[in-house]
């Protein structure tokens, strides 16, 4: 394997891997200062990457968390949700769009993120989340009072045995999803989004109603 470099920038406090190979994560050798930023996208993460992440001091301080792109399905994410925990209260973004998880991994996070009440932005697009999962992790968000904007996947009940997507069924779940989150908390700015249409490309969104693709209008 080839060796990766990390660019740091300590005035900062911020790394960003700007690579296209597999990492290994920093150590205590190469982080002086706690990090405010981590962001490593489009990655590969070993599991003793993700282990790795709730021993590291450097990351107790953590205020914004980028992992697009990054394919988790295959991990445990117990080390996560024990980071989430570390840093529940300083993180204020979180995106984990693109990475796959499902619902048994969901399950591991959720605790962690319903402690993490600075949060104002959170991203879970592109991964594959049933109805009752996806009703319990909102039903478990009443403290993160501050979140500016929600992105959240239409759960996997709004499409067809082929992945095309079911407009009534969408609008539907979504909407049932909007009633269980405003049952605790008002939110400033939520939305559903479908896997992208077969047909057009274009997603499906649910806001303060049902913006559908092309194809199903």
């Amino acid at each position: 394997m080839c060796p990766i470099f990390l660019f740091l920038n300590p005035s900062i406090h911020t790394i960003q891997n700007l690579l296209s190979e597999p990492i290994l994560l920093f150590t205590h050798r190469c982080l002086r200062n706690p990090l405010v930023t981590l962001s490593i996208t489009r990655h590969f993460l070993s599991q003793s990457d993700l282990n790795y992440f709730p021993l590291s001091h450097n990351l107790r301080q953590l205020k914004h968390l980028d992992l697009r792109g990054i394919l988790l399905f295959a991990s445990c994410l117990k080390p996560l949700g024990v980071l989430l925990e570390n840093v529940a209260k300083s993180l204020q973004s979180l995106d984990l769009q693109g990475c796959k998880i499902k619902d048994s991994q969901l399950t591991d996070l959720i605790p962690a993120l319903s402690k993490c009440s600075k949060l104002t932005e959170f991203n879970l697009l592109d991964n594959d989340f049933s109805m009752p999962i996806l009703k319990d992790l909102l039903s478990h968000t009443a403290n993160l009072t501050k979140m500016n904007v929600e992105q959240y996947p239409a759960p996997i009940q709004c499409y067809d045995d082929y992945g095309y997507i079911l407009a009534e069924r969408f609008a539907q779940l979504c909407l049932e999803l909007m009633d269980t989150l405003r049952a605790l908390r008002q939110p400033k700015r939520i939305l559903f989004f479908t896997d992208p249409c077969h047909e057009c490309g274009e997603r499906c969104v649910y806001d303060l109603g049902p913006r559908l693709c092309p194809c199903q209008k």
